[in-house]
Order: C-alpha cells, then sequence, then structure tokens
C-alpha cells in the first residue's frame, strides 16, 4: 500500500486476479510443504490483523480487552506509521502496548512483497529485515507466526520459512482440520463484503460441531472501514458467537504450541 500523498498517480499493489493467477494459487496451497495433523479436542480461533492500521490498536484493541480476548497482529515493518489506504498504521509505540497486554506480534514481511513474484533470497533478506524490527518491538522474544502480503507464495519457499516459524497463512478460505499445511494455513477474510462476515460465523458453527482451527483475518476497525476492514459490531459478533458456540479464542503462536504440531 502507498502513502497517501502518493495515491493519487499510483494505485496499491494488487496481485494478478487471472484464470492463471487463481489456479497457481490453489495449486501452491494444495502442495503441502509441511503437513501436520489437526484434530483439536475443542474448536479454536485466532483473530488476526494484517498491516495494522491504528484503528485495529485502538477500536480493535478496546473492544478485545472488553472481551478478554488476544489478537494476533501481522507487521510489514516498513509500513509503520504510514500512510495507506486503510488509514494510518499503528506506530511502534502502539505494537509495543499491545504486545505487552499480550497480544502476538508476527511478521508480514517488511515491504509487504508479492512473494510468489519476488527472487526467493530477495524475500528472505525482507523478511530478515521485518524480524530485526519487530524483535526490538518484542524485547528480543522469537517471531513465531508469519502471513504472506496477498497470501501470494511458491512451494519452495514456504519450506524455506517452515524452517524459521511455527506456522504461516495463507489467504485462501475454510478450516484447518486433519491433514493441513502448516506453511499455508487456511483462513477467512472479513473485508467489505458484508457476506464475508457470513462465511466465518459460518464457519465457526461447523467448527463447534467437528473440532477446528478456525482463522480470521482483517485490516482495520471503524464504522466506516476501508475495503479490507470490519466494524466493530461485526467484531463483536464473531467474538461472541465464538464464545456463545464455547471456541477458544487464542493467538496462532499459542494455538501451535496447544496442539503440539511442531513434534509431528
Amino acid at each position: 500500500f502507498m502513502p497517501r500523498h502518493e495515491m493519487s498517480e499510483v494505485k496499491p499493489y494488487e496481485p494478478s486476479r487471472g484464470l492463471a493467477a487463481k489456479l497457481h494459487r490453489r495449486l501452491v496451497q494444495w502442495r503441502f510443504a509441511s503437513p501436520i495433523n489437526i484434530r483439536p479436542p475443542r474448536p479454536l480461533l485466532s483473530i488476526t490483523f494484517d498491516d495494522c492500521p491504528k484503528t485495529a490498536t485502538t477500536t480493535g484493541g478496546r473492544i478485545l480487552d472488553r472481551y478478554n480476548t488476544k489478537a494476533c497482529f501481522y507487521i510489514a515493518s516498513k509500513l509503520i506509521d504510514t500512510d495507506t489506504v486503510m488509514g494510518r498504521i499503528a506506530d511502534k509505540d502502539d505494537l509495543r502496548a499491545m504486545y505487552t497486554a499480550g497480544h502476538e506480534i508476527a511478521a508480514h514481511t517488511h515491504s509487504h512483497i508479492d512473494c510468489a513474484q519476488t527472487p526467493a533470497n530477495d524475500v528472505i533478506q525482507d523478511v530478515e529485515q521485518n524480524l530485526e524490527e519487530l524483535t526490538d518491538i518484542t524485547k528480543g522474544q522469537t517471531i513465531q507466526s508469519f502471513a504472506f502480503p496477498f497470501g501470494e507464495t511458491n512451494y519452495a519457499l514456504k519450506q524455506k520459512l517452515s524452517e524459521r516459524f511455527t506456522n504461516l497463512r495463507g489467504v485462501l478460505s475454510g478450516n484447518n482440520r486433519g491433514l493441513v499445511d502448516r506453511a499455508h494455513l487456511r483462513a477467512f477474510e472479513i473485508n467489505g463484503d458484508p457476506k464475508s462476515v457470513d462465511r466465518i460465523l459460518s464457519a465457526l458453527h461447523v467448527s463447534a460441531d467437528m473440532p477446528a482451527w478456525t482463522i480470521l483475518f482483517t485490516h482495520d476497525v471503524s464504522p466506516d472501514p476501508s475495503g479490507f476492514g470490519m466494524t466493530p459490531a461485526q467484531l463483536e459478533r464473531v467474538i461472541e458467537t465464538a464464545n456463545m458456540l464455547g471456541i477458544e479464542i487464542d493467538t496462532p503462536a499459542n494455538i501451535v504450541q496447544k496442539l503440539g504440531v511442531l513434534d509431528q
């Protein structure tokens, strides 16, 4: 995403939505780099925010606090404290406050790059820069989780990054249950499409009957969100539905530990 003063000249980057690109994404999703078997004893939910617009820490943070819920924030460090189409991105003080409160800080590359279109060595260098800046926020604690910007990746990169992170998240929808790829977990997005909320609520009901790990991702949290964000009411509805169904909400790093997937 570009700074606000550049928006009139350059549109935010968007990966190809053509048929060939869509087919490639599904082939990459189906080729497991780090297969694990997830059979949770109870349904699980992770609430995650990509890029971390400031409203995710303010409006979103207040809602999370009210429900005593911990979330995960995937940070592209180059975007920190810049203006984007989603509003101002949180600054380092905002992120330190969220981390101190028990939320997870996770990696999202430094430059918010398309990992499928960037040479692997350049991606690794970019990720290392991302980690260097994020460990300053976490006071040296290891960053365990990663989300591919735009959900874009390839098999070789999934293999390489799975050596560094305990879990990596994509953007293709689906609950995580049975044989899944630790290097390319499925997730449900909440965005400007009203049906996106219905999809994750439906997934939560499925998980309540057949325990799975459901991952939600969004961006800003505002009464008038961007096309990539959600409203406060939507966030509250997801949390309340999960609580009603007896679904445990926790961060990706904690859930991986609870499931013992690294021992497989």
